[in-house]
């Protein structure tokens, strides 16, 4: 009869340690989840400020095929298009290196695409592919006031097959590089714009799946 006592109170304690582990992991689940929110919530903010830093009219506009490091290669500070604005911007706010990504990226999506990790990151259209596959776009049909929101990042069709890229420093402000220098100003060609992209970018959903998944297995 003793074993027997003994051994029911050992499978209690250990039902109540179970317990108490389940809560603490979900309130360490919550911690984290609410810290990634409000890390989230400055993603905005961050690439607007790395973007208005780099205002500087003195970079000349120059297309030119160059040969470049990999990873984190850029071309001269000096130069640049309207793409190594955002490339540069990315890498300045969070150390986020769009050459590899848009490489591996189109290697994962396009296996039988020719690749150039020289200049395809460079390329409009390669980042559009990349930012509608992971990022929140706009309605571009809404007329709310400040519908270009800081740190949102803006794609025009110039036409002719030309696209162009910037990113929103403060409400309805942008920086770019259309042929004179990365330069700030007020938002244009709004009837020309075919992306709006808000900076709440799918992995970020994607890891607060992974977390209610992990709360719902813990409550089960």
């Amino acid at each position: 009869m003793k074993k027997i006592l003994f051994v029911l109170s050992l499978l209690v304690s250990l039902g109540i340690y179970a317990q108490n582990s389940n809560e603490e992991a979900l309130q360490d689940l919550i911690n984290v989840r609410q810290k990634s929110i409000e890390f989230y919530k400055s993603y905005p903010q961050q690439l607007a400020d790395a973007a208005r830093s780099l205002e500087n009219p003195n970079v000349v506009y120059d297309p030119s095929y160059v040969r470049i490091a990999y990873p984190n290669g850029d071309v001269a500070s000096d130069h640049g298009v309207c793409t190594d604005v955002v490339i540069r911007a990315f890498r300045k706010a969070w150390g986020w290196d769009l050459q590899k990504t848009i490489y591996e990226f189109q290697k994962e999506q396009f296996p039988n695409r020719k690749l150039d990790r020289n200049i395809d990151h460079r390329r409009v259209r390669n980042l559009m592919e990349f930012f509608d596959a992971y990022f929140d776009m706009t309605q571009l049909y809404n007329t709310y006031e400040n519908e270009y929101r800081k740190g949102n990042i803006i794609i025009w069709d110039l036409g002719g097959g030309q696209l162009h890229i910037g990113i929103c420093v403060a409400n309805d402000t942008i920086i770019h590089n259309i042929c004179c220098g990365q330069v700030i100003e007020p938002m244009y060609m709004q009837d020309r714009v075919i992306r709006n992209y808000s900076f709440e970018p799918d992995f970020h959903r994607t890891i607060m799946t992974g977390y209610m998944r992990q709360w719902e297995d813990l409550s089960k």
